[in-house]
């Protein structure tokens, strides 16, 4: 038995076991093939078409390319409501060099635009309205996001979200490398678009077990490029470097500060070193230096050569001027002197046969009284003074 035509049980044409129902010369047929039903077309490059309606749509072609390119076209216009399982490749557009696939390859889902410098974008559906939200741009291998990039970690660890940019040289690493750049742009009053700012990240050393990185700071002023305003171990190793300014609103701290300049106010007069609850310890000056007082610095107090010298037009001692070895007077700080020895006080006028004078105020005026004469290592009293002992009536 071949076929069996039946009218019984809405049955109107019944093929028997794995018969087939050919079309012309055998090149097209339909069968049963163990269960599965099975269209084949055998001609070269023959398709399979699926049309419906009166207006003979088309809705899902099997390409039989005789290149080997077998395909499944499906109409633009047409819907698919549930699975559609592919083996291989899934093809948009059907001009060549145009087309963009979508592919299971070594198992990683693929997707590829071969349309030359065109991009791959997400669209996701914003308020109702189509809105794009990521795209991968072909021309430039870009990865662009419409505004924000969340990285989050849900995971119940200690682990925190973690951004990785590694740059992995296929040859050997060099010195120096720049690893990673994080850009800012934005546009300048003409509309053009300018670099801002940037974070720099560099491998300063790569040898092995002595391996040093860095990160630099750069900020755009007054129109020209991007400059370096700061960097991490760049400029020394260990060490934060600023080229610009720095303004702290609150406090300071460090375990030492050296300076390549003058420590300077921001006012003149106005601000201190140390305060009332906050005074400073000890201060280390270098030899033959000075502090220097006043805007024409005209009060002075140098050390050198194991002395301290004060210099001012004058200079006022409120309380007491204590004085543990020697007090020196004149022009070459030493002709005159006031020593202590054993409790013994000594005043000398050290000059050759100069004299020790003793004068008073008589009517506001300086009177002489006597002196002791170095040229002769006498007292002498000045003319008509008297030396009184006791009282006016015991003088001589």
């Amino acid at each position: 038995e071949v076929m069996r035509l039946e009218d019984n049980s809405g049955i109107a044409l019944k093929i028997h076991g794995s018969n087939l129902i050919r079309f012309g010369d055998d090149d097209i047929n339909i069968q049963n093939q163990s269960n599965v039903l099975t269209i084949r077309n055998k001609l070269d490059g023959g398709d399979v078409v699926f049309k419906v309606d009166d207006a003979d749509d088309e809705i899902l072609r099997l390409n039989g390319d005789a290149s080997g390119a077998h395909l499944v076209d499906i109409s633009a216009a047409t819907e698919i409501d549930g699975n559609l399982t592919l083996v291989d490749t899934m093809i948009l557009g059907t001009i060549a060099g145009r087309t963009s696939r979508i592919a299971n390859i070594d198992r990683d889902l693929t997707m590829t635009n071969d349309d030359l410098n065109q991009d791959i974008v997400f669209v996701g559906n914003k308020g109702g309205t189509p809105t794009e939200i990521l795209r991968l741009l072909g021309e430039t291998n870009t990865t662009r996001v419409l505004d924000i990039l969340e990285v989050r970690n849900t995971v119940n660890d200690v682990n925190g979200a973690k951004l990785d940019l590694k740059k992995l040289r296929p040859a050997l690493p060099i010195n120096n490398d720049e690893l990673a750049v994080i850009n800012v742009k934005g546009k300048n009053s003409a509309a053009e678009e300018e670099e801002y700012a940037k974070i720099r990240m560099t491998a300063k050393d790569v040898s092995d077990a002595s391996e040093k990185g860095t990160i630099e700071f750069w900020v755009r002023n007054a129109g020209v490029s991007t400059y370096k305003i700061m960097d991490l171990a760049t400029t020394a190793d260990s060490m934060v470097t600023v080229t610009g300014h720095m303004d702290v609103k609150g406090d300071l701290s460090a375990d030492r500060f050296i300076f390549r300049n003058a420590i300077i106010p921001e006012t003149p007069g106005l601000q201190t070193i140390g305060t009332e609850a906050k005074e400073w310890g000890d201060l280390y000056l270098f030899e033959d230096k000075a502090i220097k007082f006043g805007a024409a610095q005209d009060a002075t107090i140098t050390h050198g050569s194991g002395s301290l010298t004060i210099e001012a037009t004058n200079t006022d001692i409120v309380n007491k001027l204590r004085v543990a070895d020697e007090f020196l007077l004149g022009a070459g700080k030493d002709e005159f002197s006031i020593t202590e020895a054993s409790d013994d006080i000594t005043i000398k006028n050290t000059v050759n046969d100069k004299d020790i004078i003793f004068s008073a105020s008589t009517g506001n005026a300086a009177v002489e009284v006597m002196r002791l004469n170095g040229q002769y290592s006498s007292l002498r009293m000045s003319a008509a003074k008297k030396l009184e002992f006791g009282a006016v009536s015991g003088a001589v």
